[in-house]
């Protein structure tokens, strides 16, 4: 199991939905960074996937 800090998953979603709020897109250029600097992620690639797979989910939701 991967285990990731709690805190700064947190506050890195929470600023990329309020990017993603605000002017609609945008989210994957802000999720990866977040995710490999602040969140912790070590692998780029899964990075690129989980930031993917949110932005995506967000959208469904807003649709």
């Amino acid at each position: 199991m991967i285990e990731t800090p709690l805190l700064p998953a947190l506050a890195s979603g929470s600023l990329v939905g309020l990017v993603l709020g605000l002017i609609g897109g945008g989210g994957s250029i802000l999720a990866v960074p977040l995710l490999i600097y602040a969140v912790g992620v070590r692998n780029p690639h899964v990075a690129i996937g989980t930031s993917a797979f949110a932005v995506a989910v967000n959208a469904l939701a807003g649709w």
